[in-house]
């Protein structure tokens, strides 16, 4: 078998007790069956507890006679069919899984599949707190199971935080999760270029490749070693190398598609797109993709001060605003950034905005620089509410960019993009959709330098905890909820 993982991982380890953060409240933890069962044989005060603590999914729903569908997904997404943080996921199924909200308010699996070792969802979990905690986690945020019982007996999900999997043609490939305080640190903590270990280990993975899927992943992993060299070609400007990386994307998909429905070979990955890319680097071509909510910024160029590239800009964060303004919240500090992303950069009637924040018009200037002359158009195009908001996103994200310049910290959002590159793009093995893989990783990356950028407004600067911070958020968000990166993936599919 071939292991194959980001090289900060081995630098990986829980911090427990000393985490500002912890992966053990605000969702679901599933129990496997093995687990279950051994929580079952235990005795005495403590077998007493287990028993006490752990429901069956399904059950109280019957006997409360619920069956609602709920808008809330704060489940914690395990299981062989999300990306959740210790998701073996050897496929992305869309499967019969439905949430329904039991008495507690809290998103739980049902179990319509569950049980069945082809659905890969778990039959028991534990019941959480009234504030959402896992029963067995201390004032301290330490696990009693482990302190009781030991390491060898946490389940699965316990065990495996914050790591993701997916497994492929006798591969399996790690990353940790952003969600996780420590793991945050370590992605993006370092300037140099994120690498990969990829070795051969014993054993095999439990799933096993036809020829068709042998020869679909092999050449995966082939333009997936592309993809993340054009993300780290230092050489371009960040939004070059993603419109290279997007049309790069648009190749992979069309040799995808017609490898699917002529049986043609794929190619030995997709070098005529790189090919055609070292050629524009002293030609000055194009090499912007639009896509829905992917509309770039270019950090070094002048273009920033022609309104109709402007115009382009601010059209595409409305669009991602409103793409993920509709996924249901996982916790309050998804919510509350989102709300502050629509105050300071949209205004809606029940918020005062960015004048909010002042009190009064100098002090405004003082907060948000004077955006009189920002865009010098005749009229500002309808879909604008009001020009001022426009102009602070614009101005926004224009001195972010310059800051992230000045402080030579452009890496992390290269370390973001190869970040979502390496966990998204492959799990096109499943649905043979990469290009929408390539659409998210993107969407991504804008997304969360909107969210710095509206941290830099309030604050004046971003520190790198304050960077972390947000990728944290966004990766809780997004990663953590089978139902939200199913509805992003719908929005990116046809855009």
């Amino acid at each position: 078998m071939v292991l194959v993982y980001p090289s900060y991982y081995d630098d990986f380890h829980c911090i427990a007790d000393r985490c500002e953060d912890t992966c053990c409240a605000g969702w679901e933890i599933d129990i496997d069956d093995d687990t279950y069962d051994k929580y079952m044989s235990v005795g005495g005060d403590f077998g007493a507890r287990l028993i006490e603590s752990i429901k069956t999914y399904g059950e109280e729903l019957e006997k409360s006679g619920e069956n609602k569908i709920s808008d809330n997904p704060q489940i914690l997404a395990y299981g062989e069919s999300q990306i959740g943080l210790s998701a073996v996921d050897v496929k992305m199924k869309s499967s019969e899984h439905k949430e329904t909200e039991s008495g507690d308010g809290v998103a739980e699996k049902t179990d319509v599949g569950r049980g069945s070792e082809d659905e890969g969802y778990e039959l028991h979990g534990f019941r959480l707190t009234d504030d959402l905690r896992c029963p067995f986690l201390d004032d301290h945020n330490l696990c009693d199971i482990y302190k009781e019982l030991g390491e060898s007996a946490l389940c699965e999900v316990c065990t495996n935080t914050p790591r993701n999997y997916l497994e492929y043609c006798d591969r399996r490939e790690i990353s940790i999760s952003a969600s996780c305080p420590e793991a945050a640190r370590l992605i993006y903590g370092s300037p140099e270029k994120i690498t990969f270990i990829c070795k051969d280990v014993p054993g095999r993975i439990d799933v096993e490749s036809d020829e068709e899927e042998t020869e679909l992943g092999e050449f995966l992993i082939k333009v997936r070693d592309e993809a993340i060299r054009i993300l780290q070609d230092r050489s371009r400007s960040l939004s070059e190398r993603i419109g290279i990386f997007m049309k790069h994307s648009e190749a992979v998909q069309e040799a995808i598609n017609n490898w699917e429905s002529s049986g043609k070979a794929l190619p030995d990955g997709v070098t005529s797109v790189l090919s055609d890319v070292h050629k524009s680097k002293d030609e000055g071509v194009d090499v912007s993709v639009p896509s829905a909510g992917c509309g770039q910024f270019d950090e070094a160029s002048d273009a920033i001060n022609n309104k109709d590239y402007q115009n382009k800009i601010y059209r595409e964060f409305l669009t991602r605003m409103s793409i993920y303004s509709g996924l249901a919240s996982i916790g309050d500090r998804w919510a509350d950034r989102v709300q502050l992303l629509f105050e300071l950069f949209i205004g809606d009637e029940e918020s005062e905005g960015i004048e909010g924040l002042c009190e009064d018009q100098d002090e405004c200037d003082d907060l948000h620089g004077d955006t009189d002359g920002v865009y010098e158009g005749d009229k500002y195009p309808d879909y604008v509410r009001d020009e001022r908001y426009r102009d602070v996103y614009l101005k926004a994200i224009s001195d972010l960019s310059e800051y992230m310049l000045r402080e030579d910290r452009l890496y992390e959002y290269e370390h973001l993009l190869v970040y979502y590159a390496f966990l998204l793009l492959n799990r096109s093995i499943d649905d043979y959709d990469y290009l929408t893989k390539a659409k998210l990783v993107v969407m991504s990356y804008y997304m969360n330098r909107d969210m710095d950028a509206e941290t830099f407004l309030r604050k004046g600067e971003l520190t790198r905890e304050d960077r972390q911070e947000n990728a944290r958020i966004y990766a809780r968000e997004v990663e953590h909820a089978e139902e939200n990166m199913a509805d992003l993936e719908e929005e990116l599919m046809f855009s």
